[in-house]
């Protein structure tokens, strides 16, 4: 079996290639073109999802417990070391509000949309939760906390939770059936829209329906519902393969760096850090500090 470790690594490392290598899909659109622009790439630099992720990261090794407003404070901090990694307008207006009017992160997040946002912001950057919690008899809880400083509706939280809930699944897996973890995934969603897409997923492997069919079925957005449900059915279309997986994914995505991101947390805790290409590694930005954050994270875990 492949070492624990190694999937803590691939995950997290995974997550941000993907991330970083779905942003260049939106300007290189075609297979040859976005393989060539990776080749050509001193370096592969990923957006908000990673630095949000690393920022998640940081906190849970620093911390014993999770704190909404010290986490939606170090969430805060980062955005205003690096805004223009891209973030989408909800982040900021929280932060804005928090800073501004005085109010919670959990009151801010309800305010900026009604019901609060039901975008895929807290699962894009769940990998470290999954990873530090997945031993964690409240997993579920832990992973809606670290959810709360910016998304409080229920379809980003489950969206979320069941991201996550794959990722813990896959840690310890050599191989399994696929309807193994959608069974997992029904078990942990509370939303019955979730619950209907994952439904679709299992329908749509068994049929061995298509990349293009399933976005049109699952989804092509950047809500929770709309994006979540087809970047575990892109894993599980290429589950044992994380470069033809995850290219042929970002190429046809609509958030394509979140998807991307997100399944590629999927692959590396299934595959682990040695099935990651060697010439994609080791241009990624950050990739030593993201590394020693997984160390960090496994090391606090176990």
């Amino acid at each position: 079996m492949k070492e624990l470790l190694s999937r803590f690594k691939g995950a997290l490392i995974a997550s941000a290639l993907g991330d970083a290598i779905g942003e260049m899909a939106f300007k290189y659109k075609r297979r040859e073109q976005l393989l060539q622009a990776i080749d050509n790439s001193e370096k592969l630099i990923y957006t908000d999802d990673t630095a949000m992720a690393i920022a998640l990261a940081e906190y849970l090794i620093e911390n014993d417990t999770v704190d909404i407003e010290r986490l939606g404070e170090k969430f805060a901090r980062r955005y205003e070391r690096e805004p223009w990694r891209g973030y989408g307008p909800g982040p900021p207006k929280i932060f804005r509000l928090v800073k501004e009017k005085k109010i919670s992160f959990k009151k801010a997040a309800q305010h900026i949309y009604p019901g609060g946002s039901f975008g895929n912001g807290s699962a894009m950057r769940v990998t470290p939760a999954a990873l530090y919690f997945y031993k964690d008899r409240d997993f579920r809880k832990k992973i809606t906390l670290t959810c709360l400083p910016t998304h409080v509706h229920p379809l980003a939280i489950d969206g979320a939770v069941i991201l996550a809930e794959g990722i813990k699944f896959l840690l310890e897996k050599e191989k399994f059936e696929n309807k193994e973890l959608i069974e997992e995934l029904l078990r942990i969603s509370r939303c019955d829209e979730f619950k209907d897409k994952i439904k679709k997923i299992s329908f749509l492997i068994e049929q061995n329906c298509s990349l293009q069919k399933a976005r049109t079925v699952l989804g092509n957005n950047s809500t929770a519902l709309g994006s979540v449900p087809f970047a575990i059915f892109a894993f599980l279309k290429n589950k044992e393969n994380f470069q033809e997986g995850l290219i042929s994914e970002v190429l046809i995505s609509g958030d394509r760096d979140t998807v991307g991101c997100m399944s590629g947390a999927l692959w590396g805790s299934y595959l682990g850090m040695e099935n990651i290409p060697y010439n994609w590694l080791f241009k990624l930005e950050n990739i030593a500090y993201i590394e020693k954050l997984a160390d960090r994270l496994y090391g606090e875990s176990i």
